[in-house]
């Protein structure tokens, strides 16, 4: 059987990439670390994390991810809230979710185009 051991890499479809670039750079500091001319792709680090943006070829077109979630060091909730509040980020309230370390403290925000991510606090174990 295959054992997964962590997130690699994933790709948005974007209308606008420098909007995403900023975003994703200003609000969770990732860096480009590259950008490939044909298909047109850039690639940012985050972590250990590759997230890879590409044009959206029609801006009708859908999106087959529902969301994702991103692991964050230890940090109040109220210091995460307030600097997304600072960043103009949308955001839903921290809650109780399951994944895959159990019961842990998280929030949805959205980026620019609407993706939901998650942001999971990594120490903050709820009881089951």
């Amino acid at each position: 059987m295959l054992r997964v051991m962590e997130l690699d890499h994933l790709v948005l479809l974007c209308s606008d990439i420098e909007i995403m670039l900023d975003f994703y750079g200003r609000v969770l500091g990732a860096q480009l670390e590259r950008q490939i001319q044909q298909p047109p792709l850039w690639q940012l680090r985050l972590g250990n994390v590759l997230i890879d943006l590409q044009r959206r070829d029609q801006p009708e077109q859908g999106t087959n991810v529902e969301h994702f979630c991103f692991n964050i060091a230890e940090i109040d909730e109220s210091q995460v809230v307030d600097f997304l509040q600072r960043q103009g980020v949308m955001f839903e309230p921290f809650s109780e979710k399951y994944g895959a370390r159990g019961y842990s403290r998280s929030l949805y925000m959205y980026d620019p185009e609407d993706n939901k991510i998650e942001l999971k606090l990594l120490s903050a174990k709820c009881e089951a």
